[in-house]
């Protein structure tokens, strides 16, 4: 057997790393090229699919508003309610694109028609209430918030009202930097609901995780909404409504029965209220 030099054994090392990185990537990219092929073959099926959905949605949209705004009282509507249905309220959700064999989502059987808020609204100039948005405008960007809170004050009546809670940017960043007293971000760990965990994974998480789009402090939203239309934006405490609106009251389910999870919750949240103008 030949004698091989130290320097010779680490090129060839080397070159069949360099072989087995090139058989990765080309397999990644014929993987990639199947899965495009797939889903391209696949795109009218989604489609047709959807088209079904969507309509079938819009039938049930227009009966429920119609019995809905017919009834004597409070007219309000929660979006992004996920599994949270409230008694009185019209509950709605985001509809995503799926296709007839992958998996439904739960959440389609308990609303009662989506809304996508980055769009107009379904509701007539005047005719609501209250809308109520728990930590959901987060999950849309700058422009598609603006959108929001234009077609918000179209629908909400004079006095209505608009609640929503939120990530607060600013109480976020000062949690991470240990600033929040009588908090340690280290107690939240148990709590956490990815696998990894650690303090720049958490603050990573708040920008990025779950569909988050943009974070928001109280002097950045009390501007957008003011140039929306709105009058009085006001700062709340958890589970308490300054509206005057009843059905505004002890309905933020992010402030859960755990104390701890429930006070740590509430200093990092935004929590606002606001009504429309009536000089806009």
């Amino acid at each position: 057997m030949n004698n091989i030099s130290k320097e010779e054994l680490q090129r060839n090392q080397e070159k069949i790393r360099i072989v087995k990185q090139n058989a990765q990537i080309r397999r990644k990219k014929d993987s990639s090229a199947i899965h495009q092929s797939i889903s391209w073959g696949l795109k009218p099926v989604r489609q047709l699919f959807n088209m079904w959905r969507f309509y079938r949605f819009n039938v049930r949209r227009e009966k429920i508003t119609q019995e809905y705004m017919a009834k004597d009282g409070f007219k309000g509507v929660q979006l992004g309610c996920g599994p949270n249905k409230m008694a009185g309220w019209i509950n709605s959700d985001m509809l995503y694109d799926r296709l007839p064999f992958q998996q439904h989502n739960p959440i389609e059987d308990l609303i009662d028609f989506p809304i996508d808020i980055t769009k107009r609204l379904p509701f007539d100039d005047n005719s609501l209430d209250a809308i109520y948005a728990e930590e959901l405008i987060e999950h849309v960007d700058l422009y598609g918030a603006r959108t929001f809170f234009k077609d918000a004050k179209r629908v909400l009546k004079p006095n209505g009202v608009l609640r929503m809670t939120t990530p607060d940017i600013k109480k976020v960043c000062r949690m991470y930097l240990g600033e929040v007293d009588g908090f340690d971000l280290e107690d939240h760990k148990p709590y956490w609901l990815e696998e990894e965990w650690g303090h720049e994974i958490w603050l990573n998480g708040m920008f990025r995780y779950w569909g988050h789009q943009f974070l928001w402090s109280f002097e950045t939203m009390q501007d957008e909404l003011v140039k929306a239309g709105f009058d009085g934006v006001v700062e709340c405490q958890p589970l308490k409504t300054q509206s005057g609106i009843n059905e505004l009251d002890n309905i933020d389910t992010r402030f859960n029965p755990n104390e701890a999870l429930s006070e740590f919750q509430a200093a990092t949240t935004l929590i606002v209220e606001t009504t429309p103008s009536s000089s806009a």
